[in-house]
């Protein structure tokens, strides 16, 4: 036999047999002559028709059969003479036999990725810098204050940007499409849980600037029972021109920060609040930080140590994450299947990746990661951790313990052989108005045509 491969990817080939037209021939008279003797001929004897009158009457079926066993066999062959060890059954793309000619196939076969540390030490390896600001600790304040507020329906006023609202969206702008209506639809269910009106939305604060400024400069001055076209921000940070309609208009009160307002939060004063939320605030910083750096050093190996996967495993593992996106989102799985294949590529080679460099390179925790780990698992249940070790005196043996336990160690072990910096934060583009109206103007052609 004949054979060629050529490699598609690292883990998909493509693989050529040429089976010669005597092998063929004798392979396939080899069928016929087992089949002849379990099948009955008009005016023979079982077994005993000639092999010309039994291709006569059943050649169809005869070259299935061939086909069927043989080509296995002669893959199987092959595989084994080359040493080849495929993760699954190999594809036929194309086959060509006739009888007298020879036999010609072409499959596609995968194979285990292969991982080789070229560098995951001494690289360069910028991060996001999660800021600590005083800010932060009043905007929290504040967006307390917002949840405890007391809302009076003044249905005779004129909105100002302290009051909240209720509205509905009455017409929807001719440039939005299909997706962005049903991502606003999504977008209102978890601004107003509560709302069961997918059309409406209920006690909108205007000082939380939920939709953007631009649509609260659109509904100050109006009153209850006027329309307006009014631009939202939507939760992916684009802007959407919906027509809508005031319905309720509220006068927001705030607590007073005082003593109450801090009991509310277990804290004595004002002064140990804010102490409270900027301890955890720091708390907060220091995590995020940490997972920026964590992303930063994954993304970092991936690149460094590229290597490819076979197509079949990904594609199953796509499709166990599309089912319940496709089915709570009403998307057909294909379509979800497609989105989510490139985040389920790049999840299986970083658990391939760290996996082959935890059994490389072995690094140990030590004492201070395992307690860590054990107040991490111990607040997750909101108990210390003497109570979680008397609940469970082996849950440092688990093996989910166990392998966040190695995780820890072998981030450890990056953050300190690699160097991370944090990077300059994205310098925002200064608006310009002629290149937003020429956009506006390309997306209207292109939603005409």
């Amino acid at each position: 036999m004949q054979t060629e491969i050529k490699n598609i990817t690292q883990c998909l080939k493509e693989l050529t047999i040429t089976v010669p037209k005597e092998k063929a021939k004798k392979d396939y008279e080899e069928i016929v002559r087992n089949f002849k003797n379990y099948v009955v001929v008009p005016g023979y004897r079982k077994g005993k028709a000639p092999l010309s009158m039994v291709v006569n009457m059943f050649g169809s079926r005869l070259k299935e059969t061939y086909l069927k066993e043989k080509l296995s066999e002669y893959i199987t062959e092959v595989f084994k003479e080359k040493d080849i060890n495929p993760i699954n059954e190999p594809e036929v793309k194309s086959l060509d036999w006739e009888p007298d000619t020879d036999l010609n196939a072409t499959i596609t076969y995968e194979l285990s990725p292969q991982i080789e540390l070229k560098q995951y030490t001494g690289l360069k390896i910028p991060y996001l810098e999660v800021q600590k600001k005083k800010e932060n600790i009043d905007s929290f304040i504040l967006q307390q204050q917002e949840a405890m507020a007391e809302m009076t329906e003044n249905q005779g006023a004129k909105i100002c940007k302290d009051h909240a609202i209720s509205f509905e969206v009455t017409e929807i702008d001719n440039q939005t499409t299909k997706d962005q209506v049903e991502e606003e639809s999504e977008n209102k269910q978890k601004i107003n849980p509560e709302n069961s009106d997918p059309e409406t939305y209920k006690q909108v604060i205007l000082t939380k600037n939920n939709f953007g400024e631009e649509f609260t400069k659109n509904v100050v001055g109006l009153a209850v029972g006027d329309t307006t076209e009014a631009v939202i921000k939507s939760q992916t940070g684009e802007d959407e021109k919906k027509k809508i309609k005031i319905t309720h208009i509220y006068d927001v009160k705030l607590p007073d920060l005082n003593e109450d307002f801090a009991k509310t939060f277990d804290f004595a004063t004002m002064d140990e609040l804010r102490t409270g939320i900027e301890k955890e605030l720091e708390n907060y910083v220091e995590s995020e930080t940490l997972k920026n750096q964590i992303l930063a050093i994954d993304q970092a190996l991936l690149e460094n140590n590229p290597f490819d996967l076979p197509p079949t495993p990904v594609a199953n593992y796509a499709e166990n994450l599309a089912e319940g996106y496709a089915k709570n989102y009403n998307i057909p799985l294909d379509n979800c299947i497609e989105i989510l294949k490139p985040a389920a590529e790049q999840e299986m080679k970083k658990y391939l990746f760290y996996n082959y460099l935890q059994e490389t390179i072995k690094i140990e925790p030590n004492k201070e990661e395992e307690e860590t780990l054990l107040k991490e698992f111990a607040d997750q249940l909101k108990i210390s951790v003497e109570d979680l070790i008397k609940r469970d005196p082996d849950v440092t043996k688990k093996p989910e313990f166990v392998q966040k336990l190695k995780d820890k160690a072998l981030y450890r072990y990056l953050i300190e052989n690699n160097e991370l910096y944090p990077k300059e934060p994205e310098q925002e583009e200064p608006e310009d108005p002629e290149k937003d109206k020429q956009q506006g103007k390309e997306q209207e052609e292109k939603t005409e045509k």
